[in-house]
């Protein structure tokens, strides 16, 4: 479409009229699972549409409904989403998305790149719900909550449990703490009817009440990082802001990969699907077309 036209035509919104283009619908088409490149070219194939209705102002029902015709005849599961994601995702409502995973491999990179691609504002992290937890509990009282994940078994008398890895007693110690307050967000969130992203470390794989696991609302990945050296790096490009945690990082790679074993071990036992984030496009899409696999029944 072309300058001229995105001059033109305007769609109406909510929030008043605002110029339609290629990018916007693009933006909107990112949402329900597309790959960049085939967003962008169906973008552009629609708008060519858009252009031969002959008017200056469509609203955005308008513009869902001939996006959605448009692939109701080349793919009807994506029209299907289209006029849900038009209608705000009313219809996946309420939903929780947690997104696991060990210190330095993106996470809360990808929860926000998630939030904006499929318009979720709601989004905390365990680490913040950890902080509410240290003001109100007293390290005399639970000395691994007041420390890094991956160190807290410093903070702990492991000697009775010498079979078993310090490093995971002291994680899984200060993830089972944490997860109580996890498990409150997560059910006030189903309650007010609304769509939340919670990432963290915190998030283990079985930890979480079963009762509230298999409720159709909560959607569960876990994320990885196969490859060491390119973790290796995102820590040390941490260490790079000159910050006492940051500089902690690189120092404990080993306990920080064990971890990520045992969080594997448990991804499978229970079921969660594991999402590898070696290439954030490509574990954004994945996680999406998930999102809209477990919450949409397949339109045959």
């Amino acid at each position: 479409m072309s300058k001229a036209n995105d001059d033109i035509v305007k769609v109406q919104t909510r929030g008043g009229d605002i110029p339609f283009s290629v990018g916007y619908l693009s933006d909107a088409l990112l949402s329900i699972g597309l790959p960049q490149e085939q967003a962008y070219n169906d973008s552009y194939s629609i708008s060519l549409i858009v252009a031969g209705q002959g008017k200056s102002l469509l609203t955005s029902e308008e513009i869902m409904k001939i996006t959605a015709n448009w692939y109701e005849g080349r793919d009807p599961e994506l029209s299907g989403r289209i006029m849900i994601m038009f209608n705000d995702f009313e219809e996946l409502k309420p939903m929780v998305i947690l997104l696991g995973g060990v210190t330095g491999i993106g996470k809360s990179t990808l929860s926000q790149l998630l939030g904006s691609r499929m318009k979720i504002k709601s989004l905390i992290g365990t680490d913040l719900i950890r902080e509410v937890m240290r003001v109100t509990i007293s390290p005399t009282l639970m000395p691994s909550l007041h420390t890094s994940s991956y160190i807290a078994y410093k903070k702990m008398d492991t000697s009775f449990l010498p079979a078993l890895s310090q490093p995971i007693v002291g994680f899984e110690e200060q993830a089972r703490s944490v997860v109580v307050g996890v498990e409150a967000a997560i059910e006030q969130a189903i309650d007010d009817n609304e769509i939340l992203i919670i990432e963290g470390v915190h998030l283990v794989p079985g930890l979480i009440k079963k009762k509230i696991m298999k409720k159709e609302a909560v959607i569960e990945f876990q994320l990885i990082l196969k490859d060491e050296e390119v973790h290796r790096s995102r820590l040390k490009r941490r260490e790079s802001k000159k910050t006492l945690r940051a500089t902690q990082y690189s120092k404990h790679i080993d306990e920080i990969r064990e971890i990520q074993e045992y969080l594997i071990e448990q991804a499978n036992t229970n079921n969660v699907k594991l999402i590898n984030v070696d290439d954030d496009e490509e574990a954004l899409q994945e996680m999406i077309n998930y999102i809209w696999e477990s919450r949409i029944i397949k339109i045959d």
